[in-house]
């Protein structure tokens, strides 16, 4: 046997010397499956599975974190996946360290517009951009699996699902209802949007309540922003069909044509709606799943795209990533009368980025920084506290230039606590024996957070409430606030929520 050989694909692998007559593994022309050597392959596996250990950490086991930039890429075992192979191996990567960063960047932006709306006035592009990434993940998640029915299908795919969302979804949504209830005379718009959030709908309840994302009332209920987490839930309920229908889990590649057809057939009608009602009813092009469809199924079709390694995919693949970058970034300084048109700009430059990061340019150097990569390891936590922290602060101290570090601060450890005690360790752990057993534990937590919730907003409404009880008690029973007998910090809360 070829026992000498090992790999030496990351800076910090030991080298060892290769026998005599084993062929060099960092062949352009070779695949890690191809070795003749048992023991060689022994050698490819156990390292492999070193390095998807430390992945989910941000570092490899070897405890180098620029290695982090090298996993996951089926370029990194056959070093060579460049020019034309550079679409299908991207797309059927299980992990790119710079999605991750696109991540990182569009978490900030939204963190910036929320934080100061001139600051950063088209930050809120930031969730178009998950938008993108989303329909993009979600799509190479099902590269090479093959499911024989259905059933099978919705339950391997609302497992994963259900795992990934709802539980660091449910703690944020308890523990801001409680802390909103503690400030907040009368929290029942802000937790009913937290109950209907559990459910996948508060971007539903947000457009039946006339809610304007960009009013200044807006900042005061405590999950205005899942109305992403209500977009993307009610996309998942129809994506998983679209597979099932177009043949892609059963019958051939997850790039067939019929998938491709029926996604950019979706896609054109949701984006001809979204201009249209973008004039006449804003609300609702903002709110609504149907118009926002098209942005996730952008990320679906490039996905789709660079597996089959067609024409666009490979043009795309050669564009260059630090223009589409600073494209975007560009767009974020956009005000929000040109939504519809800045929007289009953002989708179409980070489907770019996405198909066109690669070693080489000063953006993939950014993009897979180790501080970035956190960022963006930790962007779904971390967008879900932020608005909790803003929120309470509002209702509290106010956000001021010397207080946003301490937010900030605070937003960066709540988010690594949660992902880090919750996100991570639920989502890769086994809930029970079968997967139907793991979907009915979801929603049966999911299920009881919101009987908490519910109970917050009727029989203790008013209970929590630090200020005057006398204050509580009247607002419980009326929607309207008198500014004439509240305190001035209420006062101004309160002027804001009737605008």
């Amino acid at each position: 046997t070829r026992s000498g050989w090992a790999p030496d694909v990351s800076p910090c692998a030991q080298k060892r010397p290769v026998a005599k007559g084993a062929e060099p593994w960092a062949s352009p022309s070779r695949s890690f499956l191809t070795f003749p050597s048992c023991a060689g392959r022994r050698r490819v596996v156990r390292f492999i599975s070193r390095v998807w250990i430390g992945r989910a950490s941000g570092e490899c086991r070897f405890g180098c974190r620029e290695h982090l930039g090298n996993i996951g890429l089926l370029a990194s075992f056959t070093k060579g996946a460049s020019g034309d192979d550079a679409p299908r191996e991207a797309a059927r990567s299980t992990y790119r360290p710079e999605v991750d960063g696109l991540r990182a960047l569009a978490v900030l932006s939204v963190i910036a517009n929320h934080v100061s709306r001139d600051a950063l006035p088209g930050g809120f592009l930031g969730v178009d951009v998950f938008f993108v990434i989303s329909g993009y993940v979600i799509t190479g998640s099902l590269a090479g699996r093959r499911d024989h029915s259905l059933r099978a299908l919705f339950l391997a795919f609302y497992t994963r699902r259900i795992k990934r969302l709802m539980p660091a979804l449910i703690l944020c949504v308890v523990v801001t209802s409680i802390l909103i209830c503690l400030f907040n005379p009368n929290p029942r718009v802000s937790l009913m949007t937290g109950l209907t959030a559990l459910f996948g709908a508060s971007n539903i309840y947000l457009l039946a309540q006339a809610s304007n994302y960009f009013a200044a009332s807006t900042n005061l209920n405590a999950f205005a922003h899942t109305w992403s987490l209500g977009v993307e839930e009610q996309f998942y309920l129809v994506f998983p069909l679209i597979v099932w229908l177009t043949g892609v889990r059963r019958d051939g590649p997850l790039a067939s044509r019929g998938f491709a057809a029926v996604m950019a057939l979706a896609a054109a009608l949701s984006l001809i709606t979204f201009i249209q009602l973008n004039r006449v009813a804003p609300g609702a092009a903002y709110f609504l799943a149907p118009t926002r469809f098209w942005e996730l199924a952008a990320g679906c079709l490039l996905c789709a795209a660079m597996l089959a390694e067609g024409r666009a995919a490979r043009l795309l693949a050669r564009a260059n990533p630090d223009i589409a970058l600073l494209g975007l970034l560009g767009t974020l300084f956009l005000p929000p009368q040109f939504v519809t048109w800045s929007t289009l700009l953002a989708v179409a430059l980070v489907v770019v980025a996405i198909a066109s990061l690669r070693r080489g340019y000063a953006s993939f150097a950014v993009a897979t920084h180790p501080i970035v990569v956190w960022l963006g390891l930790i962007s779904y936590s971390l967008y879900l506290w932020h608005w909790s922290v803003l929120c309470i602060s509002r209702w509290t101290i106010g956000i001021h230039a010397w207080s946003v570090p301490f937010q900030l601060l605070a937003m960066l450890l709540l988010a690594s606590l949660s992902y880090r005690y919750v996100e991570r360790p639920l989502r890769n752990a086994s809930w029970s024996r079968f997967r139907l057993g793991d979907i009915g534990l979801g929603l049966g937590a999911t299920a009881l957070a919101g009987g908490l919730v519910l109970a917050l907003a009727h029989p203790l409404a008013g209970q929590l409430y630090l200020g005057s009880k006398y204050i509580a008690a009247n607002l419980v029973t009326s929607d309207r606030i008198s500014t004439s007998w509240i305190g001035a910090r209420d006062a101004r809360a309160a002027a804001l929520q009737e605008q």
